[in-house]
């Protein structure tokens, strides 16, 4: 079964119900200079609920050192929460002497407003409680797009739309053939000169990753050098073989940088592939401090997202170019692959680029370590990850992207009555976890695939290969002629219950799909 890990391990389930409230946005970063492992952090409501548990996930709060470093440092995005007094902070050391470390610190900052700064000098195995108060965020908070209107706003809810599907299962190709794609393996590198209109090590020159999936090669392609050397196209020698692992020199200050195209070709040509349809991959080790800053672009990403916590920091610089950067909270050696200094990215078709660069304000020259794996969908295995869908899919080109869409398909049937079986069908309770997945779903619905064709129900057009259209087997309307859809939920007016207006009831009235006079049986 596959894992899903769509809760992270050091995340407690707050339980809210599907309202509107006064909110506030609320960042706690915590930064451990020494014997990070000792140490953690839990996060209180005012109702004394448990929310948040934040520790080194590498090793956390155990007596001695296990991972490749005892420093740690990350920022934890609650998002918006209800304004209220007296949430409270507790503070964890397993030694029970307080962090250790000079410059360890704990920061909460609440709508911008920082109101906690502490050194963790008062750590105990008890828990040293720190109170703050919550509220001054009401007009950012209703400024942050909550489509299902569940209280936990789209960039860190599973499940935009509120069917019960998380949005990777939807949009990204989690459980369908793009994540049946091996790995592409970045090994035995070798410089194409019939490729090329560039010598090793500038513009123009081509890189070839033979067999990087089996019967297609990858072509990697310098389009730009700026103030930037390459030391190493790719280390095969150290940390992880199959991983693009680039090493670049950089001079002056400013984001001296090296822009690399990416093409999946047919083996042994330069013939763009016709069956790559979606690219996933993680930037790993994206770290540096003080005058030196690693990032990433980018270019017209379809999807990115990264761990929460967090060690990164996210700019949009528009066009669809997404720069991912070093925040100086966490340092991690040679290629590491520690989760505060991941992110993920898709990319649409069979070309793609990026930008390796640095945030410089010396003038020296530094050679800095570059990561990156494409190991398609991997990023179901982060911690609460904030993914951001740029440009989704859309299935029945309704102009509404599957993760937003009770209907992707736009056969009449809802994807909450698609995506599970007949006779185990469960009604929507609308009290959501934290991660805005209807708490009777768990981790989210596990799709339904009735045909086997690898085609889940919610986008199969004749769910169970009987050769009858399952537009014309939901007892409603047979097609469509023109879409309508005045509440934009995705699901035309043929298909709304009493209510046209209900763009946040994800089985809009089908409480029963087992009863025959909503949804006709006539084969059994």
């Amino acid at each position: 079964m596959k894992t899903k890990l769509l809760f992270s391990l050091f995340f407690t389930l707050l339980v809210c119900n599907i309202y509107y409230a006064q909110n506030s946005d609320v960042q706690i970063t915590v930064k451990w200079n020494e014997n990070s492992f000792l140490n953690k952090l839990e996060v209180y409501n005012t109702a004394n609920d448990l929310i948040a548990t934040i520790c080194d996930d590498n090793h956390c709060y155990v007596s001695a050192q296990v991972g490749v470093t005892d420093k740690y440092g990350s920022k934890y995005d609650l998002g918006c929460v209800a304004n209220g007094t007296n949430y409270y902070i507790k503070l964890y050391d397993l030694d029970d002497d307080g962090w250790d470390g000079s410059g360890t610190y704990v920061s909460v900052v609440v709508a911008g407003t920082e109101v906690i700064n502490n050194d963790g000098s008062g750590a105990d195995t008890a828990g040293d409680t720190i109170f703050f108060n919550v509220s001054g965020g009401d007009a950012t908070c209703n400024a942050q797009l909550d489509t299902d209107g569940d209280g936990v706003i789209d960039k860190l809810d599973y499940d935009d739309d509120g069917d019960g599907i998380t949005d990777a299962a939807e949009n990204l190709g989690e459980n369908r053939f793009e994540c049946t794609l091996p790995e592409l393996a970045f090994e035995n590198v070798v410089y194409d000169a019939a490729a090329s209109t560039g010598s090793v090590g500038t513009v123009g020159a081509v890189y070839r990753f033979g067999n990087a999936i089996q019967g297609f090669d990858v072509l990697l392609e310098i389009m730009e050098l700026d103030n930037t050397t390459i030391s190493n196209i790719d280390d095969d020698g150290t940390g992880n073989p199959t991983f693009l692992q680039t090493t670049l020199s950089f001079t002056g200050s400013g984001t001296p940088g090296a822009t690399f195209k990416f093409t999946i070709v047919d083996g042994g040509t330069t013939t763009p592939s016709t069956e790559i349809f979606r690219i996933n991959g993680i930037t790993w080790d994206c770290d540096g401090g003080g005058s030196l800053k690693e990032s990433v672009v980018y270019n017209d990403v379809a999807a990115y997202g990264t761990e929460n916590p967090t060690s990164l920091e996210v700019l949009d610089l528009g066009g669809g170019d997404i720069q991912i950067s070093a925040s100086g909270l966490q340092e991690g050696p040679g290629f590491s692959t520690l989760k505060a200094l991941r992110a993920y990215y898709q990319f649409i078709g069979n070309t793609f680029t990026m930008r390796m660069q640095a945030l410089k304000t010396s003038t020296g020259t530094n050679g800095r370590q570059y990561g990156m794996s494409f190991t398609q969908c991997e990023f179901l295995d982060f911690n609460a990850n904030s993914l951001n869908i740029v440009t989704g899919e859309d299935f029945d080109g309704d102009g509404k992207f599957n993760h937003l869409d009770l209907d992707s398909d736009n056969d009449g049937i809802p994807d909450n009555i698609e995506g599970q079986t007949t006779l185990g069908y469960i009604v929507p309770s609308t009290i959501v976890s934290s991660n805005g997945i209807d708490l009777v779903y768990g981790s989210g619905i596990d799709v339904v695939f009735t045909d086997n064709d690898l085609i889940p129900d919610l986008l199969d057009l004749d769910s169970d290969n009987d050769g009858t259209p399952d537009i014309e087997e939901n007892g409603m309307a047979d097609s469509i002629t023109t879409f309508s859809d005045g509440d934009n939920d995705g699901l035309d007016a043929l298909f709304e219950g009493s209510n046209l207006s209900d763009p946040n009831d994800p089985n809009d009235e089908i409480d029963d799909p087992t009863d025959l006079s909503i949804l006709p049986d006539a084969d059994g």
